[in-house]
């Protein structure tokens, strides 16, 4: 099974890939995960990019798979997980690509970016910089919004630090409501 974050050029390569196995034989399933609620106003939600929430579809894909579950069962519960899952970045700067050598974007030192992407992307909105707390409401109130009437009970949360992150900020209590 292969489980591809929602960027052309993945989906190109995945989807090709997954054709020379069948091709060969080879059982194979793919799944899409296009979770970024950051481009909710903007993008519709097959066209958006995935981001952190590949992780959680790995993970239930995974244990579907040590309970001895067959591939389409597994493929069917991670595209239903796919469905439920919304992701948010936000950043207080940008990354630098190796072979761009510089960020791709700038920031102020007062400013925050939401919407980045995984990629270096710019994200959808610049704003001041604010607490953790207003900023994880700000993060909240965009992911319940795109959950919708989908949004029926607890939910989960995972907390991304993709590598320049400070353990400090990496910790879940502000979200706790």
């Amino acid at each position: 099974m292969l489980i591809v974050k929602n960027y052309t050029g993945d989906r190109l390569n995945f989807s090709l890939t997954a054709e020379l196995a069948q091709a060969d034989g080879i059982p194979c399933e793919i799944v899409f995960v296009a979770d970024d609620a950051g481009l909710r106003n903007l993008v519709a939600r097959d066209r958006r990019r995935g981001l952190a929430r590949t992780v959680l579809i790995h993970k239930l894909a995974g244990a579907a798979a040590a309970a001895g579950k067959p591939l389409a069962e597994i493929a069917q519960i991670a595209r239903d997980a796919a469905e439920d899952l919304v992701t948010m970045g936000v950043g207080l700067g940008a990354c630098i690509v190796p072979t761009a050598g510089q960020p791709s974007f700038e920031l102020g030192a007062d400013e925050v970016e939401f919407g980045l992407g995984i990629h270096g992307e710019k994200g959808v909105e610049c704003g001041p910089t604010a607490s953790s707390a207003e900023i994880v409401a700000r993060i909240l109130d965009t992911l319940e919004a795109e959950l919708g009437d989908r949004l029926k009970g607890p939910v989960g949360l995972l907390v991304n630090g993709p590598g320049a992150t400070p353990p400090l900020d990496l910790r879940s209590s502000q979200v706790m409501r």
